[in-house]
């Protein structure tokens, strides 16, 4: 004779229910019905509208995204008029800026669509600062029944090219040495990130690697590290550039998905930068 089910009002099965409470106990565990999955969150829009349409909305909450290239292929534009769009999505929204160079260009960010006057900007003097200041805003926010809702979208501008916080390695620190320290910190970091409303935009300059054929290949400047601690990755390379006489108009720059937790990875993307309006993306 077939055991009698004993189910709940709602339909569920009683004795299931008891069994999955008693198996997760302590661990963390959930089920899948009730975690927060990246594609079911919150998105922030992207500069490109394909883009919004392939990721279903946007880049979602929860979420570390490395933008690298060389110079002057939009990686810190991409990423600065996201954060500008991030502010106009959700004005109760905290955008904060990681400055290890510097280089946050308060006119600049203002043309790219970012409200300075509700930024919050560390100049860190080394990457452990940079990473202990991030760990310590995720625990207010976990900690804080006030910043439980509150959406953040950070920028580290540039995260490779942060020094170590022991002057004496200076000038011995290598690409590997820098990879290393990022690694040690972006695993936890990374983990915690997934928790919240909150994005991690991670911008990287490059470096390019020889292999043993002798061809020549671009990689993140943070090294290794950051191939594995992200959830999602775009890689800018130069395409075309449109001069009218002495003057650049127009600038053409190629994205490729090259790692992505939150959906497909494509490569090719036009990314169109209109110099005649200050070099902003085109969305469309």
């Amino acid at each position: 004779m077939a055991r009698r089910k004993n189910n709940n009002d709602d339909g569920s099965n009683e004795a299931f229910d008891n069994a999955i409470e008693a198996l997760a106990k302590g661990t963390g565990f959930q089920l899948g019905i009730k975690s927060k999955v990246l594609t079911a969150r919150r998105k922030v829009k992207t500069p490109i509208e394909v883009l919004n349409i392939l990721l279903g909305g946007g880049l979602p909450f929860g979420t570390v995204a490395q933008s690298y290239g060389p110079p002057k292929v939009g990686k810190s534009t991409w990423l600065y008029q996201m954060m500008g769009i991030f502010q106009k999505q959700y004005p109760e929204g905290i955008a904060v800026i990681i400055d290890s160079e510097a280089s946050a260009d308060n006119e600049r960010i203002t043309f790219l669509g970012v409200d300075t006057s509700r930024v919050l900007r560390l100049p860190a003097s080394s990457i452990e600062a940079g990473f202990l200041a991030l760990m310590k805003m995720l625990e207010n926010k976990a900690n804080s029944e006030e910043l439980k809702d509150v959406p953040v979208f950070v920028i580290w501008d540039t995260i490779s090219k942060g020094l170590a916080q022991d002057n004496s390695t200076q000038s011995r620190m290598n690409a590997q040495d820098r990879a290393r320290i990022i690694k040690n910190y972006m695993s936890p970091v990374m983990a915690e990130i997934e928790k919240h409303d909150f994005i991690l935009g991670l911008l990287n300059q490059v470096i390019y690697t020889t292999d043993s054929y002798g061809n020549r290949k671009m990689d993140s400047g943070g090294g290794i590290a950051l191939k594995h601690d992200v959830h999602f990755s775009t890689r800018l390379t130069p395409a075309q550039d449109t001069w009218d006489g002495n003057f650049l108009v127009r600038r053409a720059s190629r994205l490729d998905i090259d790692k992505s937790k939150i959906g497909p990875e494509i490569g090719n993307i036009p990314m169109i930068l209109d110099i005649t309006e200050g070099g902003i993306i085109d969305e469309v």
